[in-house]
């Protein structure tokens, strides 16, 4: 017998909703510093045959309390130079993993990791919701591409913007 998943309204009804999670990598990344999240990236992320390098992909990483990634959801994907974020997008896969901290990351398909305005902004709220839930934020990675004098990646936590 073949389930319907669509959501009816109709007076008198609800919908259950059941929560799973599959978990197949058994890889178990140390997630402690934006280098060792920078080789997650390049060795989970963009080895995805769905992987698209050249629009922004946004991806929170669900760590355990050694700080292991032990899941990841794409948040978001979105064009060459933006991809929009929700908080409740980004805490969902972590509420649902019953994630300790997590850390997000995305790409900039132009090379250049440095953060604009709006992923300050966005980094700013999610640390406040991760308060919030208490579910520590670690760091928001910026990946980019090697080039001469600056790294290929910028993370908010080294700034100081994350505590």
């Amino acid at each position: 017998m073949k389930k319907n998943y669509r959501f009816h309204y109709l007076l008198g009804t609800t919908t259950r909703i059941n929560v799973c999670m599959v978990c197949d990598d058994k890889i178990g990344y140390q997630a402690d510093s934006p280098e060792r999240l920078e080789n997650y990236w390049k060795d989970i992320i963009a080895e995805q045959p769905d992987h698209e390098p050249d629009k922004e992909q946004v991806v929170v990483v669900l760590l355990n309390t050694r700080l292991r990634a032990y899941a990841w959801n794409r948040v978001s994907l979105g064009t060459n130079s933006e991809s929009h974020v929700h908080p409740r997008e980004v805490f969902r896969p972590a509420i649902v993993g019953a994630a300790h901290a997590i850390v997000l990351m995305h790409n900039h398909p132009s090379g250049d990791p440095s953060p604009s305005s709006a992923d300050e902004r966005i980094t700013r709220t999610l640390v406040e919701a991760g308060k919030l839930l208490k579910i520590r934020f670690l760091d928001h990675v910026i990946i980019g591409s090697p080039s001469p004098g600056r790294n290929s990646y910028f993370s908010f936590l080294e700034i100081g913007l994350v505590p």
